[in-house]
């Protein structure tokens, strides 16, 4: 199937799918319910938080469990392309810090930019260069922006 010029299988335009409703859900839920208005202020300050009632404790598992279970989804739809072994998710852990300080801690459109930033850099250099390099261009590319801009895309000044 053409998608926008790239030949996608019907596995990959699903789990591109996917990827997609799970974020735009998760983005929903943290914006838009009370729940999600807990988390966020218990991110910011949990003495605060916890001064106008929301239970800390129960916020911090829940985010555990969100956490966990964008982790099972994301696994799910990658099992179609990797082989999967007990330290498959070492690197792919290292590349989500990466895209999540490259964004701004805390922000959630800064994440989704940086993401799609090493995303792209991710299939540039294993297209242009030797894919083993690929990796090293976007820790390279993390490198150079926390240098040049510590607080990520969208993070504020401490």
């Amino acid at each position: 199937m053409n998608v926008f010029g790239a030949n996608l299988s019907k596995p990959q335009l699903l789990a591109s799918l996917g990827a997609v409703l799970a974020t735009i859900a998760v983005y929903l839920f943290i914006t838009k319910t009370r729940t999600g208005w807990a988390l966020q202020a218990v991110s910011e300050d949990r003495q605060a938080a916890s001064l106008m009632g929301i239970h800390a404790q129960k916020m911090f598992i829940l985010a555990w469990a969100i956490g966990a279970a964008c982790v099972g989804v994301a696994g799910s739809l990658m099992a179609e392309y990797y082989y999967i072994y007990p330290e498959v998710g070492s690197m792919f852990g290292s590349i989500a810090f990466v895209i999540v300080a490259l964004g701004g801690f805390g922000s959630i459109s800064g994440v989704f930019i940086a993401g799609l930033l090493i995303g792209l850099t991710e299939v540039a250099g294993g297209y242009y260069l030797n894919p083993a390099y690929k990796y090293l261009l976007v820790f390279g590319l993390y490198f150079i922006f926390i240098v040049i801009r510590p607080q990520g895309i969208m993070g504020k000044k401490a």
